[in-house]
């Protein structure tokens, strides 16, 4: 039901975004993702970095891309002519990162810059985790929502939980993402170890 609901709030919202004429809903702000190349961000820490160029090298079908340093995506991020994959961290957790380049504030909301979707995939020390392990599943779950977030506006605004699919049949592979400050919630990620399906993504609370 709620589903349902969220359909024709989506689609009310949408008649009152065009009837402005200035406004715009996430799904038509992402119309242009597959003609923009998306720059992935290095880190500068040589065994990420190579790791990370492996796995978008042989698996990112969804855009072009081209690799970049953090002092390039800097001074480009500003501008709306590129997405930017990209590690990014909080006091608790580091997250892959899908962004929209250009200023939040530009009066033309087609060229405003916003976070498209954040992935949690490690504790805030990326480093020795088992982010490496699995990055090629942390690709292929960013691929999968841009995709089926330029198709749907529900999928656009609920973000991850929109395509997690519950319960698969076959081998998962589960994570349980601890936060580094003490914090009493962490992350709790499922997907197929096969196709990368994401089964599900929630906060869970931690042990002792």
């Amino acid at each position: 039901m709620k589903k349902y609901l969220l359909a024709a709030l989506l689609a009310l919202l949408c008649q009152a975004l065009w009837g402005q004429g200035r406004l715009y809903t996430r799904k038509v702000r992402l119309e242009d993702f597959p003609s923009k190349t998306t720059k992935v961000v290095m880190t500068g820490h040589p065994l990420l970095d190579a790791v990370v160029r492996e796995e978008v090298a042989s698996r990112w079908r969804v855009s072009p891309f081209e690799f970049c340093t953090v002092g390039e995506y800097q001074r480009l991020r500003a501008g709306n002519l590129h997405y930017f994959l990209r590690f990014a961290q909080d006091v608790d957790f580091t997250y892959l990162v899908l962004t929209k380049g250009g200023y939040s504030e530009d009066p033309d909301q087609l060229k405003q810059g916003f976070d498209v979707v954040m992935l949690p995939v490690a504790g805030a020390d990326v480093q020795g985790s088992d982010t490496m392990v699995h990055m090629d599943a942390f690709v292929d779950i960013i691929q999968e929502f841009i995709t089926r977030a330029q198709e749907s506006e529900t999928v656009a605004y609920r973000g991850l939980k929109a395509i997690s699919k519950g319960h698969k049949s076959g081998e998962q592979v589960v994570l349980e993402i601890a936060p580094s400050s003490g914090s009493k919630k962490g992350w709790r990620i499922a997907f197929t170890k096969d196709t990368h399906q994401l089964c599900s993504i929630r906060k869970y609370r931690c042990r002792k």
